[in-house]
């Protein structure tokens, strides 16, 4: 009874080594990759007339009650797209790797005004194993969309 005991409890620290050790892996590499092409690239900015703005200074207002696909109007098209770099399965204790893309378009022409690269990672701990959230870490840090869209539209005259 006692050996099983032991072989349970090295199995148990082996598993959460293993798990910690793919974890401090996957977060190196999301470093390594946010410091290659991380963060907003702005190509174009564009002016718009003061009404487009709310009280607050974000451009197309109530864009945050709309759909993606109409964010921002339709002359814009706001697209958020992810690649999985690797499915290290959360729910297993694994750890995921995901890339964040997100785009702004203008439609008339299909030019690429911006975007923001983040990337993320999720799981690599017991957490989902006994019924509680996984860790999520971003790199650079999420910000909300505005970031990225107050940064293409600035206010006119």
């Amino acid at each position: 009874m006692k050996t099983l005991a032991w072989l349970l409890f090295f199995l148990c620290v082996s598993l959460l080594s293993l798990m910690k050790g793919n974890k401090y892996l996957v977060e190196r590499r999301m470093g390594s990759l946010c410091r290659s092409d991380g963060g907003i690239r702005v190509y174009e900015k564009v002016i718009l007339p003061k009404n487009m703005f709310d009280e607050y200074g974000n451009p197309f207002p109530g864009w945050q009650q709309r759909s993606v696909k109409n964010l921002l109007g339709h002359e814009y098209l706001y697209d958020d797209e992810y690649e999985a770099l690797n499915n290290g399965q959360p729910e297993l204790g694994g750890t995921s790797l995901i890339r964040h893309d997100q785009k702004i378009i203008r439609r008339a022409d299909g030019q690429l005004l911006a975007e923001k690269i983040y990337y993320s990672s999720y799981g690599g701990d017991i957490s989902l194993l006994i019924g509680f959230e996984s860790t999520v870490n971003t790199c650079p840090s999420r910000k909300e969309e505005q970031q990225l869209i107050r940064s293409v539209f600035v206010k006119g005259a």
